[in-house]
């Protein structure tokens, strides 16, 4: 009979390791009722258990364990085991449940063991860190393991790497496997291709080599070596669902749809469902089919959530809750917040010990506008290090008024967590080709990224002199349009030079943020694009000055704002400006019409808002418009995602716009060129697309002029609300 069973139980493993779980479950009982005494009936009991607990079965698993616990002594030997089911399938409150029933059946020291365990895996890893101080008779080999494995699974790199250095390593490969990632996930990626380009003879036949050059040629965004190393992996007799993830990850990120489209069609059977439908909605999310991928992920969780983990499920629930988010950017109808907040508490419910899933349910609360309950929710989370549970400390700080609080909090994430934008200005390749004087540290300095703005060059500038900025800092990306020639013609530019990515550089903001760091270390950083005129309440009487020094009483350290989309309304009634006189036009002027109905809501990141609406709402895209273009460069804020959001600080109560000169005369020229430029980002290649797609520009904005308001002066922005007035600045005399 044993022989049946064994036959069975390898038909369950089978089932099993491919997610089908309800089979696998209805497999191993067929193998329990012919399996005899011994080790194989008790390999299939706690099989049974893994598979019920996967499903949700949660009472079932229960009640046969207390069964089996009850009829058959041997099992009181094996409550190790059900705790490992348990971990195994991320139960890890069932998990502590069963540890302490089975405390009187352990030696202590493998009872602490499964503890520290435990507490890691459900990342308490300030709980397991506890564990192991109080207990000085551990050994150290054992410390350093937690240790390693607690640092790495809070992506605190520059840690390991000095953990690294002080352990004995008997195998050299796993010395350079450890340090390769650490690599990786400090940016290093230069150095990751030496490295293991030096030992690839060494370890040629080691499949961690290509692993690890196929990620780090992803995570560098180079495309054309991404691609071909992960085609090779997938192609392979034993490629993994991760990697077969990660390769349309790459195809997604170089737009090549068609193509990913075909890979997972051929993919179908030879990898998990799971895994075949989470291709399937990123391809879909990418290309901007947002109703076809909810239409996919309803009838794939109708179809897979009697038979597949709950934290798969719960992952499907939270891409269709994006999609909600998504909904609600683009239309600002409330309906879709709401359920966006219910998608992700469904998520969350499906499994309830699913970390990301928290994550994501609070992002929801405070987006919308549930702080209270977010403040609540937060407090429950396990206690560690990783980057998003620095995030949410720093918001639930702010929200209970504890600035300084917050700003810690930030800060220790941007000291021990690996930021691009702020930690890859160090290895940035930025020649200095100007003669100016440099910048003086203690005045307002902007700082902007072009590449062939020649046409804006002359009124950005003079907008801002005319604002009293008196320094300016440009980094130009290959311009090719005379851009460069204007700019070494003016005394107070100071200009750098790069012909690096503009993707792999944060759509710039590794650039600015290093050197406004070491040019403006006393003063205020202004970052605007050439396309953005900064508006603040009596901005006309008033300069950046006045500004700045409103903000330090304040005891601000950035200033909030969005991005106002001007345009010309009617432009068959009016004299269009000359593409050759692109140099001397006055943009205000020339398109002096805006959309003033915008919608906001809270956020989880610095400056806690985000902005939508207005003329581009009309192209389908939901954009957001949320801005911080002035920051404290020494009170240590540095731009994150080309402004939109910045390091914690403190926010200022008055806020500001950047009048938006992106729908102008050219859109669609610039939306052709920018889907021709493999320096842009996926998504801002599909930004454009949506211009493209939705017909001429010109026509679709003169569709708007029965709405369109004409931009006055701030004041007119002031009694529309869509900045702030600031009495300061009229009640002087």
């Amino acid at each position: 009979m044993n022989d049946l069973a064994i036959f069975r139980c390898e038909r369950a493993t089978s089932l099993k390791d491919r997610e089908e779980f309800a089979n696998a479950l209805a497999e191993f009982k067929s193998a329990l009722s012919v399996a005899l005494g011994g080790p194989l009936r008790r390999k299939i009991i706690l099989e049974i258990d893994f598979c019920n607990l996967i499903l949700g079965n949660y009472d079932a698993a229960e009640g046969a364990r207390k069964y089996d616990l009850l009829v058959d002594k041997a099992a009181h030997n094996d409550f190790e085991g059900y705790i490992h089911t348990a971990q195994k399938a991320g139960k890890y409150a069932l998990a502590i449940d069963r540890l302490s029933e089975a405390s009187q059946y352990l030696l202590s020291k493998k009872r602490l063991l499964l503890e520290v365990q435990i507490s890691i895996d459900r990342y308490e890893t300030t709980s397991a860190r506890e564990l192991i101080k109080s207990n000085p008779s551990m050994p150290d080999a054992l410390k350093a393991k937690y240790n390693l494995q607690m640092l790495f699974g809070e992506r605190r790199y520059k840690e390991v790497g000095r953990m690294l250095e002080t352990l004995p390593f008997g195998n050299a490969s796993d010395y350079l496997r450890l340090k390769t990632q650490v690599l990786i996930g400090t940016g290093e990626y230069s150095l990751v291709e030496k490295e293991l380009e030096t030992h690839s003879a060494f370890y040629a036949d080691q499949e961690w080599l290509e692993q690890s050059l196929a990620t780090n040629a992803k995570m560098a965004k180079m495309y054309d070596l991404a691609i071909p190393r992960w085609e090779k992996i997938v192609n392979s007799e034993f490629c993994s669902d991760e990697s077969f993830v990660a390769y349309i990850g790459v195809l997604i990120g170089d737009m090549r749809f068609e193509e990913t489209k075909s890979v997972i069609e051929n993919a179908k059977d030879r990898f998990k469902k799971s895994t075949i439908s989470e291709a399937w909605v990123s391809l879909l999310k990418a290309g901007g089919d947002h109703d076809e991928a909810k239409e996919y992920i309803s009838s794939t969780i109708e179809s897979i959530q009697n038979t597949s983990p709950r934290n798969k499920i719960a992952n499907l629930i939270s891409e269709n809750s994006e999609l909600m988010l998504q909904e609600y950017s683009t239309t600002g109808n409330k309906v879709w917040l709401k359920k966006y907040l219910e998608e992700a508490e469904k998520a969350l419910h499906i499994d309830t010990d699913y970390y990301p899933s928290k994550i994501k349910y609070i992002d929801a609360l405070i987006r919308c506008d549930e702080a209270e309950r977010a403040n609540a929710e937060i407090s429950k989370l396990p206690q560690n290090y990783r980057a998003e549970r620095l995030r949410l400390d720093s918001w639930q700080k702010y929200f209970l008024g504890d600035s300084e609080g917050s700003k810690k909090s930030g800060n220790l994430r941007k000291r021990i967590h690996y930021i691009p934008q702020i930690h890859d200005g160090e290895r940035a390749a930025l020649q200095r080709i100007d003669s100016n004087n440099l910048p003086n540290p203690s005045l307002v300095t902007l700082y902007t990224v072009i590449k062939n703005e020649r046409k804006r060059l002359s009124w950005f500038l003079n907008y801002y002199r005319d604002m009293k900025v008196s320094q300016f800092v440009f980094v130009d990306n290959g311009s090719t349009d005379g851009s460069i020639e204007f700019l070494m013609e003016q005394p107070d530019v100071i200009i750098f030079s790069t012909t690096e990515s503009y993707v792999s550089a944060y759509a710039g903001m590794v650039w600015v943020n290093y050197l406004k760091n070491k040019l403006s270390k006393n003063g205020w950083a202004l970052y605007a694009d050439v396309d953005e005129a900064l508006v603040f309440d009596a901005c006309e009487s008033k300069d950046i000055n006045d500004l700045v020094e409103l903000l330090e009483t304040e005891g601000a350290e950035v200033l909030s704002g969005f991005m106002l989309d001007m345009f010309l309304a009617d432009p068959q009634k009016t004299k269009k400006p000359s593409i050759l006189s692109h140099t001397e036009i006055d943009f205000i002027k020339n398109y002096p019409n805006y959309i003033a109905q915008h919608f906001h809501n809270p956020a989880p990141v610095c400056p806690y808002m985000n902005m939508r609406g207005g003329a581009r709402s009309h192209f389908g895209s939901g954009e957001e418009l949320t801005k911080s273009p002035l920051v404290k460069v020494s009170a240590n804020v540095d731009f994150l995602r080309s402004s939109h959001n910045t390091t914690a600080a403190k926010v200022s109560k008055y806020s500001s716009v950047f009048l938006h000169f992106k729908l102008i005369d050219g859109l669609e020229e610039e939306a052709r060129a920018v889907l021709m430029d493999s320096q842009r980002s996926v998504h801002c290649q599909m930004r454009y697309r949506s211009y493209l797609e939705s017909g001429q520009s010109e026509a679709l904005l003169a569709k708007l002029s029965k709405e369109a308001d004409y931009y006055v002066d701030s004041q007119k922005l002031v009694q529309q609300n869509l900045i702030t007035r600031i009495d300061e600045f009229h009640d002087q005399k």
